[in-house]
This record gives structure tokens, C-alpha cells and sequence, in this order.
């Protein structure tokens, strides 16, 4: 039977895992918020965010939906 010690490794992995899910998440938020800036404010059009951005148009359109704009 493994002790609790033998588990630290395994703790460790899960805690770095959730550390990176969270970043991942934040950066994710931040590039929507950019895209939609950059529609809203900028004038830029979906198909050049999108290519900017790595997003596809469906994925803008419905980050707009999200925000109250239809596209």
C-alpha cells in the first residue's frame, strides 16, 4: 500500500494542472475581450479578427452574442 507521502508527486502534477487550466482560462478571456474591442471600437470586421486572432467567425459571432451585439 502506498503511503501518503508517495502521493506528493501526484498532488503536485494535479495543483500545477489547475495552476495552467486557470492561466488558460484568463488568457482565453483576455483574447475575447480584445476581439470584441477590436469589432466594437475598432471597426475591424470579423473575418480580420479572426484571422488576427486564430478565432473562427463562428467563435466571434458567439463571443458577440455573449456581449449583446448581433453579427
Amino acid at each position: 500500500m502506498m503511503t501518503p507521502d508517495s502521493l506528493i508527486v501526484v498532488r503536485s502534477q494535479s495543483d500545477a494542472l489547475i495552476r495552467a487550466e486557470v492561466r488558460g482560462l484568463k488568457a482565453r478571456a483576455s483574447l475575447e475581450r480584445a476581439c470584441f474591442e477590436a469589432i466594437t471600437l475598432l471597426g475591424c470586421t470579423i473575418d480580420e479578427v479572426s484571422e488576427a486572432s486564430g478565432l473562427t467567425p463562428d467563435e466571434l459571432r458567439r463571443i458577440m452574442a455573449e456581449r449583446g451585439i448581433d453579427c
